[in-house]
């Protein structure tokens, strides 16, 4: 019914990866197929009982976004990745700290579609595209690049990216995404020894501009699309929502870059054109009844499926 297959390629592995949903009595089932590319693939059924098709496809993307930061990439020619670099102790004499406990993403909260005219309205806010992939911060050293998720784990670049990242943005720390083949930067977190994170967002976005600006735009790395004006802001929304676009994010001008997440509002929020959740399974229906409870991480039950 649906099917995704991704490869991973780094020079000593070449592995294959299919995840498929397929229609059970009482429901869906997520199966994933893996192993080495053009051998036979082991089977692995993700839902040992049959769940709703919304549940499925949840767990299927969740699935696959997992896999893409770890370096499995769409496409059987998909371009190789790196993932053997030990990530460092520390980032560099000329910054303080590791990248994981000093540098680490800063996460939104979301506001509700009734309020985004105020945001754009306003010019002391600045819009640009929500990435739908694999938040990193990225260290690009002399000789190493590396980049961690929010939760700390490495995530996988491919070997254009590094390459990429090394010939131009040698000694600084970025803020990205990972979608794919494709990275896409948003901020700029320090650079030749300085750090910027105190710096207002509007300079440090100038300032990535300006190193983009060394380069030809549409390869491996791109730069974050972005509007101040009113009118640019309101165009670029209509345009990326019947686009079906993951969404948009607003960001304070003139505040600085703070990690983490706020405990309510924050210098930076996110509009989600679809909304989405990880849910788990917290209760099976009696026997000859197909029926679950599904609830939130923090216990509360927000849906019955049959």
């Amino acid at each position: 019914m649906k099917t995704q297959t991704l490869y991973f390629s780094d020079g000593r592995s070449d592995k294959q990866y299919t995840l498929s949903i397929s229609q059970a009595p009482g429901g869906y089932n997520v199966v994933a197929a893996y192993g080495r590319r053009g051998s036979t693939l082991q089977t692995q059924n993700k839902t040992p009982k049959p769940v709703s098709l919304e549940a499925a496809e949840a767990l299927f993307d969740a699935i696959l976004r997992e896999k893409i930061g770890k370096g499995y990439r769409p496409g059987a020619d998909a371009a190789p990745v790196e993932t053997s670099r030990a990530f460092p102790a520390h980032v560099g004499s000329e910054f303080k700290g590791t990248l994981g406990s000093e540098y680490r993403p800063m996460l939104l909260n979301s506001i509700d579609p009734s309020e985004v005219d105020r945001y754009i309205n306003d010019p002391a806010w600045i819009m640009q595209t929500k990435e739908d992939g694999v938040h990193a911060v990225l260290h690009v050293g002399a000789t190493e690049v590396t980049a961690l998720s929010r939760t700390e784990h490495t995530v996988a670049l491919t070997t254009d990216q590094v390459a990429l990242l090394k010939r131009h943005f040698s000694n600084t720390i970025l803020d990205g995404e990972v979608i794919g083949d494709r990275l896409v930067l948003f901020d700029l977190l320090a650079a030749n020894g300085t750090d910027l994170r105190g710096y207002p967002a509007h300079d440090r976005l100038r300032g990535l501009t300006a190193l983009f600006d060394r380069i030809s735009y549409g390869g491996p790395v791109s730069l974050i699309e972005s509007a101040s004006a009113r009118a640019e802001k309101g165009a670029m929304l209509k345009r990326l929502h019947a686009a079906g676009a993951e969404g948009v994010v607003f960001k304070l001008a003139g505040a600085p870059y703070t990690a983490g997440r706020p405990s309510s509002a924050g210098n930076a929020l996110k509009l989600k054109f679809c909304a989405s959740a990880t849910v788990k399974v917290v209760s099976i229906g009696k026997a000859g009844k197909q029926s679950a409870e599904v609830a939130l991480a923090d216990g509360r039950v927000v849906a019955s499926i049959s």
